[in-house]
């Protein structure tokens, strides 16, 4: 049961700083998302576009995941798994340890 427990608790904290580290604000904690209607042009109806209000003094990477290649910006949004296939192994301590700012450099 304790296995379990620490394997939760380790689970969690690799999934909370994967989410620190796609998106500098996340449009479900932070701001706010709506869907515009469809607009119509001379091609025809195009597909709906979503707006999304960032917060903007949120910062990127809390607990210190990414290493120095990953392009960053407030505009980046890095999916998870590619966060995954490039973690390094101290970026790996960071994001298991569960620390905000990391605690291997």
């Amino acid at each position: 049961r304790v296995l379990v427990n620490a394997a939760n608790t380790l689970m969690r904290n690799l999934t909370v700083a994967l989410q620190s580290a796609s998106l500098a604000a996340s449009s479900t904690t932070t701001g706010t998302t709506t869907t515009e209607g469809e607009e119509t042009t001379e091609d025809g109806p195009q597909k709906k576009k979503m707006k999304t209000n960032h917060a903007t003094n949120v910062k990127r990477d809390l607990y210190n995941i990414l290493d120095p290649s990953f392009a960053r910006g407030k505009d980046v949004i890095l999916i998870p798994g590619a966060i995954v296939t490039r973690l390094t192994l101290p970026g790996l301590i960071n994001a298991l340890a569960g620390v905000i700012g990391g605690i291997v450099d």
